[in-house]
């Protein structure tokens, strides 16, 4: 194999590599600012508002800080958009202390809704409340 057919080759085949994470970055630009949590559903049962209401989460950068009303939880957020339904994982930096987690999620204007699981599960299918999912409803400040 020449040495220019390899190089071709490689081209090919990183290309949609790169590409998914040139729209990732995109998305996750879009993405960036102050989220107020208006739903949350816990292993297919509502989260009652006065649980949820107390909860922000600041997209800036790369990481996805969850604040409780008592300090911030950073994790590190992944997004892969060419995905259907689209990818989100979140790494935690202390999995002790709060698991990392995998799932989708849908991004349109100011919503974003997301449906998550610890990574140690299945990452979600749909955007419904399901036994072991945590499924959220974020609205841009």
């Amino acid at each position: 194999m020449s040495r220019a057919f390899a190089v071709v080759m490689m081209l090919v085949i990183l290309s949609p590599l790169s590409q998914a994470a040139d729209d990732a970055k995109k998305v996750l630009e879009k993405m960036q600012g102050d989220w107020t949590v208006v739903s949350s559903n816990e292993d297919g049962k509502p989260t009652p508002p006065e649980e949820f209401k107390k909860y922000t989460i600041t997209i800036k950068g790369e990481k996805f800080i969850l604040n409780n009303g008592m300090g911030d939880l950073p994790m590190v957020i992944a997004l892969d958009p060419t995905k259907t339904p689209a990818h989100i994982d979140l790494t935690s930096p202390d999995p002790k202390e709060f698991p990392s987690m995998t799932g989708i999620y849908d991004f349109r204007d100011n919503t974003l809704k997301i449906a998550i699981s610890e990574k140690s599960m299945a990452r979600p299918k749909k955007l419904n409340p399901a036994n072991g999912v945590m499924l959220l409803e974020l609205k841009r400040k």
